[in-house]
């Protein structure tokens, strides 16, 4: 896996749905992290 320029990654624990598209998922993290999606940032799905 490359990863780009990433200057911090972040967990997000519980259940998400990746069959929603990109840019549905980019809202989820604007709405629950309160953050840019567009950053150099890694958001990461964890699964319990």
């Amino acid at each position: 896996m490359i990863i780009p320029n990433v200057e911090r990654i972040y967990l997000a624990k519980g259940a998400t749905d990746l069959r929603k598209s990109i840019n549905t998922l980019a809202e989820l993290v604007q709405a629950s992290f309160g953050m840019d999606p567009y950053d150099k940032s890694m958001y990461v799905c964890v699964l319990q």
